[in-house]
């Protein structure tokens, strides 16, 4: 717990009325009365020794202020000698008393807005003598804080363990007011606000009667995109440990950041109590899989084509051409025909005979030393299609048709220019699902099959990146 403390000791002197009349006239009044106006306090800082400011031979008031942060959890804390005691009061700004602490030695609240409080000390005599007193101003770290964000090893780079540290008031600290946790994940892709369920001002005016976790829905909170992961129930009669939770990352070897809230049980007046952000990463050292390949013939020339997903293989190195005219050769040094680098998808090989079969390997290689190989290469297998027609003057992301599907939908699309072309498919998680383009197109009517076999009914998400062109669109898998 993150905790700064001072303590005030206090001296109160009896002066006879004789000569000293002047200060009873300076002594302030009670500050339950109207137009109360207390004297000038000292500003309390996390290391001052404050003495006696004010004397008089009767009950009077020691002021002192400090600066606070809006929702900032304050405890006014071991309050000396207890039996004589003074009573403490905290005042706001125009110095009407806002806390009291009459009947306990521990005062906590949370500071009503930013700026200075006021504390206000009774003195308290014993036999008409006075007595010295003290009392602790303690900042307390209430917030579920990430701990930790870590690796679930051997799944593919799919999971990541999140650790977080209890709220002040969970119950087991032995205060039962807070219900549960909310676990968020930031979501890292393209959206248009038409693919967005809520939009929230910020996380402490999220309504969680109204919202479901890990329903797909994404929400824009303070100008980023955002999931509701999960709901995980505070748990009481245990021992002082962390929470933890294995949730879903955006995909391999990419950081995925986390934030926790607290929210209170119904009939509290707590704040949802929101922690500090966690990022972390999956990394299981993924082969360079490809997501596609294809041959295609032209005249005097043969083009193969192939796509890796690029989003997940950051260790991406290169690839690797080779080429033999009998079938079931083995990609070596005499066959390689190219050494291409990771942004190398495509190689024209314009060093062929007509009437000669050929048969081709392309291998696909990152800086960990893991290699994949495609099987032998000798028709085409794309599903992109040209259609010929007008040259677009813009560019446009077409609604899938049909939609709803099962399992098989066609997405049509305009290039305007020569340029790289992306298109992705996401999860309503906001997960990277499918590769369908990766390669520089020129300008023409497009349209691509997304087979969906495989996948669960659900909402999914297809995105389009040409140059300075972004757009998504919402379609529905349902099976």
């Amino acid at each position: 717990m993150r905790q700064i403390i001072f303590t005030l000791v206090i001296s109160g002197i009896i002066f006879l009325a004789t000569g000293r009349s002047g200060v009873y006239g300076n002594c302030p009044t009670d500050p339950y009365e109207p137009n109360n106006t207390p004297p000038e306090a000292s500003l309390l800082s996390y290391s001052d020794t404050v003495s006696n400011a004010w004397i008089c031979p009767i009950e009077d008031y020691d002021y002192y202020k400090f600066q606070v942060t809006e929702g900032e959890y304050v405890r006014v804390f071991e309050i000396f000698p207890v039996i004589l005691r003074p009573v403490i009061y905290i005042l706001n700004q125009n110095q009407s008393p806002i806390f009291n602490n009459i009947y306990t030695t521990d005062l906590k609240f949370f500071a009503p807005y930013s700026g200075t409080l006021y504390i206000s000390v009774t003195k308290r005599y014993w036999n008409n003598e006075p007595f010295e007193y003290s009392f602790g101003l303690q900042k307390v770290d209430v917030t579920p804080d990430i701990i930790s964000v870590t690796d679930v090893p051997n799944d593919q780079g799919l999971q990541v363990k999140v650790n977080w540290k209890p709220s002040y008031f969970d119950p087991q600290n032995g205060i039962n007011q807070t219900d549960f946790y909310a676990l968020w994940r930031e979501v890292d892709f393209f959206t248009t606000a038409e693919n967005l369920t809520g939009k929230f001002d910020s996380f402490e005016n999220i309504n969680y009667s109204r919202i479901i976790p890990d329903d797909g829905s994404i929400y824009e909170i303070n100008g980023s995109n955002w999931t509701f992961v999960a709901q995980i129930p505070a748990i009481s009669n245990r021992p002082f440990i962390n929470y933890s939770f294995i949730a879903p990352t955006l995909q391999d070897n990419v950081p995925t950041t986390f934030i926790v809230s607290a929210v209170p049980l119904q009939g509290y007046s707590l704040p949802v109590l929101w922690g500090l952000t966690g990022t972390g990463i999956s990394i299981d050292n993924l082969l360079p899989e490809f997501t596609s390949y294809s041959i295609q013939t032209h005249i005097n020339a043969i083009q193969l084509n192939w796509q890796v997903d690029m989003q997940i293989h950051h260790d991406l190195e290169g690839f690797r051409v080779y080429r033999h005219t009998t079938q079931g050769f083995t990609p070596d040094d005499q066959t390689k025909i190219a050494d291409l680098n990771k942004n190398s998808l495509g190689y024209l090989d314009e060093n062929v005979s007509a009437g000669t079969g050929y048969f081709y390997i392309v291998e696909s290689y990152d800086n960990s030393s893991n290699s994949v190989f495609t099987p032998e290469l000798s028709v085409s297998i794309t599903n992109i299609i040209l259609e010929p027609g007008i040259i677009p003057n813009e560019f446009k992301l077409s609604q899938n048709y049909p939609n709803p599907f099962n399992p098989v939908t066609k997405i049509n699309f305009d290039i305007a220019v020569k340029t790289m072309v992306e298109m992705n498919i996401y999860n309503g998680a906001g997960q990277l699902v499918k590769v369908l383009v990766n390669e520089i197109k020129t300008p023409g009517n497009y349209n691509v099959t997304f087979d969906a076999s495989g996948l669960p009914s659900g909402v999914y998400f297809y995105s389009l990146r040409a140059g300075d062109f972004r757009d998504s669109k919402r379609f529905i898998l349902l099976k």
